[in-house]
């Protein structure tokens, strides 16, 4: 959807599907800040109209994941930021319908 914020560095899709109403897709990229990367997407979200409902975070020596989510009147957004510590950082995508 339109509505939904992509990196806005050069990335590759390594996976897409979708079935009925539900999407999914994982982007990979160079190395980005997890941090940074959330507040452009939460902010996008935001303006887009979604409600932001959960947030979650993982901090490890060689991880940092956080996990997004925002919902609207026709969807239900997750997005996942992780960079593993080496050469690449990834963002995965799952969107339904509404609860």
């Amino acid at each position: 959807p339109a509505d939904v914020p992509l990196p806005e560095v050069d990335f590759e899709v390594l996976m897409s599907s979708s079935q009925g109403d539900t999407m999914s897709m994982m982007l990979m990229m160079p190395p980005v800040d997890v941090a940074e990367m959330e507040t452009e997407f939460t902010e996008a979200l935001k303006s887009a109209g979604y409600a932001m409902e959960e947030t979650s975070r993982i901090n490890m020596e060689d991880l940092e994941s956080v996990s997004i989510t925002g919902t609207n009147a026709e969807r239900r957004v997750g997005i996942m930021i992780q960079s593993t510590g080496n050469d690449q950082s990834s963002v995965t995508y799952t969107i339904l319908p509404p609860d």
